[in-house]
């Protein structure tokens, strides 16, 4: 009996030390959408659009002009594996607020982005960004001159941009309105848009969870 028990511990050890390391949040991020949430910007893990077939390829023929990046170690993992970090280009953190992580997204899943909020306790979505231009707000005007893609996006969704809303006018304010997220629903997992540096491993990360557009839970995270 001794040596059932004895085995059976020694299993449950080795299984733990042979287990899989848990995925950090880059490893989870795979969108160029960002949320801007307590007055500060974070990068979402996945988009709010992700379970609409074609929301990748939304204004996919928009002339291209990719903004200024720069190139500096990214320290996507915890420090202590990779202490040399690996040569990629990285936003322009010198632009005010954190946008940069919308204007020039490092995981670039479609050729737009946008920027979500949250005003109480409902998730909005408040622009979209056409990053590939040089001035995602001036250049888009030139393109949709009518403000055409929040048209397409709220036939992708079947929502509405609301200017006359009040979330509209909370910072940051919406140009065009917002649409409230109704159909996310789920976990979407949050860390600072904030530096690029090693101390950008040690940044808390936040699992979010909606119940059809409304949060409501919020629990800090073991990973980083």
């Amino acid at each position: 009996m001794k040596h059932v028990l004895f085995f059976s511990v020694f299993s449950l050890f080795a299984f733990a030390r042979c287990k899989a390391p848990e995925r950090t949040f880059t490893e989870r991020l795979r969108t160029s959408d960002a949320l801007y949430w307590g007055d500060e910007i974070y990068h979402l893990d996945r988009s709010p659009l992700d379970g609409f077939a074609g929301f990748d390829t939304l204004f996919s023929d928009y002339p291209e002009k990719r903004p200024v990046t720069v190139s500096m170690p990214g320290y996507f993992d915890h420090p202590k594996k990779r202490p040399c970090g690996i040569q990629i280009d990285l936003p322009d953190t010198s632009r005010p607020k954190g946008y940069y992580a919308i204007n020039d997204p490092f995981r670039r899943d479609k050729k737009y982005s946008v920027l979500w909020k949250i005003v109480g306790d409902s998730l909005y979505a408040n622009e979209i960004y056409l990053y590939l231009f040089e001035d995602p707000r001036l250049d888009a005007r030139s393109v949709y001159p009518d403000n055409s893609q929040y048209r397409t996006l709220e036939r992708l969704t079947g929502g509405e941009f609301s200017e006359t809303n009040p979330s509209a006018r909370v910072e940051p304010e919406a140009p065009h309105g917002v649409m409230p997220a109704i159909w996310v629903s789920g976990n979407y997992f949050v860390k600072p848009a904030k530096t690029y540096d090693e101390k950008w491993f040690f940044l808390p990360v936040l699992r979010l969870t909606f119940d059809k557009g409304k949060l409501i839970n919020v629990k800090k995270e073991s990973f980083r």
